[in-house]
Formats: C-alpha cells, structure tokens, sequence
C-alpha cells in the first residue's frame, strides 16, 4: 500500500469513528447502520478510496423518514429505492389520498430495510393507515409514529472542508507530507535526471 493510501485509509477510520459516535446519539430509528471504507485504486498517478454503508437506521439517519423524507435533489438513491420491493407500494393511496409520501402500512407481509419480516396489520384497509396520523380512521388510537428529517451525518463527516474539520485537515498535511518524501525518494534515486 503506497503512503498516500496509508494516509486516506487511517483518515478514513477516524472519520467512521466519528460516523459511528453520531449514529449512537440517536435512539431513533432503529435498525442497523454499518460503514466501512477500501482502497479500491492505489497506482503511481490515482488513489481512490470508497466509503460504503448500509443499514435501516443508517439509511434514515442520513435521509430521513416519512414525510421529512430527502427528496431526488438530496438523495438520488430515492429513485432506485422506490422501484425496489423494500418500498411500499402503498404510499399515497386512500384512505389518506396523502401525496406526500408519508408511510402507509397496509396488510401482508413486508420487509424493513435491514431485511427483516414484518407482518402488517390489515388496519384502514384495504390501502392501509398512514402511520403519521394520530388515529386509525375507525376512532380507535394508533401511536403515531412521527417522520424523521435526514441528518445527513456520512454527507457531513466525509465532504467536510479542511477549515470545518480537523481531520481533514491533518488529511490534507499528512498528504502533503507524504508527496514530498515520495518526491524526495524519486530524486535520490536518480529519477529526477
């Protein structure tokens, strides 16, 4: 592993522990939030790392929930997430005749965004309730589950300037650092002739 890749993947780990200290501060939601990062190129001319993550509570932390849901400007994952079958087809449909986008959950068998089973209840069928309402339209109470705005906390961590964050900035010395070893090994070596 060249150095300037040494020195993006023990920024990276840094910044995944600052990822990980801000997902804890949130009870909500629940579900899984997992982030890791590889170098995935590391030649004379280009080093490139990649920050994968996944999860439900990752997903929402980052994106949101509900109504407060990112829309395609903020997350452009949103498309190929509503032609998937993790999303609820349902969404929009009456009773509520809701737009908006806010969580229907309707009869059957569904799965969360971490994979696990779930049965729905067959509440305000046949389109199901719009869980953000207070009642389940037929007087009985629902607890109301409230959406959750996207915090946008891997965005924050990984994109943040050199004035905003400390470790990008020692990132950016320890660079610099590096190029001049490197470019110092390449001159003694002959290779600046």
């Amino acid at each position: 592993m060249s150095e300037l890749a040494s020195v993006m993947e023990k920024t990276a780990k840094g910044i995944m522990a600052d990822i990980r200290s801000d997902w804890s501060k949130h009870k909500r939601p629940e579900g899984n939030a997992e982030i890791d990062f590889q170098i995935v190129k590391d030649d004379y001319d280009v080093v490139r790392g990649e920050y994968t993550a996944q999860g439900q509570k990752m997903w929402i932390l980052e994106h949101g929930s509900g109504s407060k849901m990112d829309d395609e400007k903020e997350n452009p994952d949103l498309p190929d997430y509503k032609r998937s079958e993790l999303w609820n087809k349902e969404r929009g449909k009456p009773p509520g005749n809701d737009e908006s986008g806010n969580e229907i959950r309707s009869r059957g068998p569904y799965y969360d965004l971490d994979g696990n089973f779930h049965e729905g209840s067959s509440i305000a069928m046949p389109h199901g309730l719009n869980l953000e309402w207070e009642t389940a339209g037929n007087g009985k109470p629902w607890k109301k589950v409230s959406p959750i705005k996207g915090q946008h906390i891997i965005r924050d961590n990984v994109t943040a300037a050199s004035g905003e964050s400390a470790r990008i900035a020692t990132m950016e010395d320890d660079l610099y650092n590096a190029l001049g070893h490197m470019a110092d090994r390449y001159v003694m070596r002959g290779g600046g002739k």
